[in-house]
């Protein structure tokens, strides 16, 4: 969900609470001798106010990177019988430019 309104001058383009849109891309067996292959998540859109829905892509709010899926678990959270801890928060950005209509007032 997101956590504040995303504002353009005075028009909220999308509101506090939306839902966003994501799926789950991986996770289970192994992925190498050592390594796991752990659970990643890709987000993919949000509604706007009109009801457009606009492209979106994530990275955890302590990740760094351009990669398109993202671990669901945040670093330094252990849980095995949890995806994503609840209140857990990623950044967001629009993917590419979009467009929608705003009526004036």
């Amino acid at each position: 969900m997101v956590a504040r309104d995303f504002r353009v001058d005075d028009v909220v383009i999308v509101a506090k609470g939306t839902k966003v849109t994501g799926h789950v891309a991986g996770g289970g067996g192994r992925k190498l001798l050592v390594m796991r292959n752990r659970p990643t998540f890709k987000l993919t859109d949000v509604e706007a106010f009109d009801g457009t829905k606009l492209k979106i892509r994530a990275t955890s709010a302590a990740g760094r990177g351009a990669k398109e899926d993202r671990l669901i678990e945040p670093p330094g959270k252990h849980d095995k019988g949890v995806l994503a801890p609840a209140g857990t928060r990623y950044q967001v950005y629009f993917d590419g430019n979009q467009t929608i209509a705003i009526k004036p007032h």
